[in-house]
This record gives C-alpha cells, structure tokens and sequence, in this order.
C-alpha cells in the first residue's frame, strides 16, 4: 500500500504503490477480529487502490474494523513476459520474502477438507469455532490466513488465530452473529522453513 488508507465510517479506500499491478489483483480480505458477525459487506481493487467497507453482523450497521489483506498478481502480471519464463509453480514471488508460499484449501460444514493444493491440513474438528491442524514443517512463523464462507448471503468466517502448527476459524451467521457450522474456503500466505 502506498500511504494512509482514507476513511469515511467503515468505508476504506487505500492506495496501491504504482508499478506493482498492470492489472486488476486478485485481493482477499478478512476482518481481523474474533467478534462472531463481523464481515466484509463490499471490496473491490483496480490496479492503483483497493475499497472495501465493514460491516457489523447485529442489524448490518456500518462499523470499521481491522483486516488482514492478500493481493496477487493474476493475468499478465503473474505469468513472466519473456522467453526466460519460469515453470508457473515458481512464480510466487513476496517482495523481501524468501521461501513464500501459499496453501488453500476447501471445508465442508463438518469439517471434512478436500481440495488441499500443498497438502496443508492433517485435520479440522466438526463443529465451528473450527480449529485445524497444520501437517508438520509447512510454515516457519505464523501465517496469514484468511477464510471465505461458501454459502453466500448473511454468512461470515474470521481467522481469529494462527500459529505454526494451526488455524482457528469462527463460523457465524452476519444478521444475528450466532455460531454456525458451515462450508469455507481458507487461502495461508506464508514462509516455508
């Protein structure tokens, strides 16, 4: 980000550095908070800033909160442009990072995981709060993780830890901020040991 993020209720609009994106990013946004019902209601990025607005779960009132963001290069911008392009599986690049990696991974509303890309998850327990356990020597401090539920409308999930060995997520219905089992995607951007 390039600068303050400028700020009118829970409404953020922050700057991207220029050079980075030629291309609108592929951004994931996670509120930063463990309160159940807090959600992300609107985002959207362009190649020079990201907008995104917040939103409390009792009633949907507008509230600011913190969040984690992830943006990657997709398009042009993530494949190299010349005949010396590398293999697609060595293209993830964090500036000022060494040994960046990304996992993801899709839960059902049991906890069952499927669609493990990078083999991250040994196990998730079946009911929300979801705690999962990380398979051994996948990341060398904590990462930063974030959760999308799959259900659509007045359905939430926060990451509310992460560590080395795990991730633990809350499940929640938006309109009353009640705990619910429930399907997520979950995306880890992190540094391999």
């Amino acid at each position: 980000m390039n600068g303050p993020c400028t700020v009118a209720i829970s409404s953020f609009t922050c700057p991207i550095n220029s050079g980075i994106f030629t291309q609108e990013p592929n951004c994931t946004i996670t509120v930063d908070s463990s309160a159940n019902g807090v959600a992300i209601k609107s985002s959207g990025a362009s190649s020079s800033q990201l907008a995104y607005q917040t939103t409390s779960g009792a009633g949907g009132s507008n509230t600011p909160y913190a969040v984690e963001v992830i943006c990657q290069k997709q398009g042009a911008d993530y494949i190299g442009k010349t005949a010396k392009a590398v293999a697609s599986d060595q293209n993830l690049r964090t500036p000022g990072t060494t040994n960046g990696v990304i996992h993801s991974f899709s839960m059902s509303s049991a906890g069952v995981v499927s669609s493990d890309f990078g083999s991250l998850v040994s196990s998730c327990n079946a009911t929300a709060p979801y705690t999962c356990t990380f398979n051994a020597s996948k990341f060398s401090s904590a990462p930063n993780c974030t959760c999308t539920n799959k259900t659509g409308n007045v359905k939430g999930c926060n990451v509310t830890s992460t560590s080395t060995t795990n991730l633990v997520m809350a499940s929640f219905n938006t309109a009353t901020g009640a705990s619910e089992n429930q399907p997520l995607g979950v995306v880890c951007h992190g540094v391999e040991p």
